[in-house]
């Protein structure tokens, strides 16, 4: 109990400590989640997914697509994966834009969306979304390629919460 009273405390006084090793250290969390020790890693990236470490926020996305730590929730899902996508998380934008484009967590596919977040992530340098684009693009009209590319044109990730 001690100890964690301790290491609660150094998390609040030193921040830097929760990013660079022990149990928040990201990629023991990946470690983790890739051995099945799904709790430990929900845990963890939820922890550092609420001081907006992108690439933990993607996780949790991952965790709760697959049902891994806490039942399958394709909203939420969605939501997170978003949000790493807002600070440029190419992983994050390829995965909002596959759920839209296939209807997952939707009421119907959001074939714009879907598009949109492919562009960013295509743009970004992400092969896969590469590969989709094409294929998102031609289910839409031109008026929403239109409003899809300025959306496109028009956006600037976040910049995500670095230690200090």
């Amino acid at each position: 109990m001690m100890k964690k009273v301790i290491l609660l405390i150094m998390m609040v006084v030193f921040p830097a400590v929760s990013y660079a090793g022990g149990e928040f250290d990201i990629e023991n969390l990946k470690k983790a989640y890739n051995e099945e020790k799904y709790l430990t890693a929900w845990d963890g990236f939820y922890n550092l997914a609420s001081d907006n470490i992108p690439e933990a926020i993607y996780y949790v996305g991952l965790m709760s697509f697959w049902g891994k730590g806490k039942p399958k929730n394709y909203p939420y899902a969605l939501n997170r994966f978003k949000s790493a996508g807002d600070y440029g998380y190419t992983e994050g934008l390829y995965m909002a834009g596959v759920m839209n484009l296939f209807g997952v967590g939707l009421k119907k596919e959001g074939f714009q969306d879907g598009y949109k977040y492919l562009r960013i992530a295509e743009n970004l340098g992400h092969e896969k979304a590469k590969i989709l684009v094409p294929f998102a693009k031609e289910n839409l009209t031109p008026e929403q390629i239109d409003r899809a590319e300025a959306e496109v044109k028009n956006w600037k990730p976040k910049i995500p919460k670095t230690p200090n």
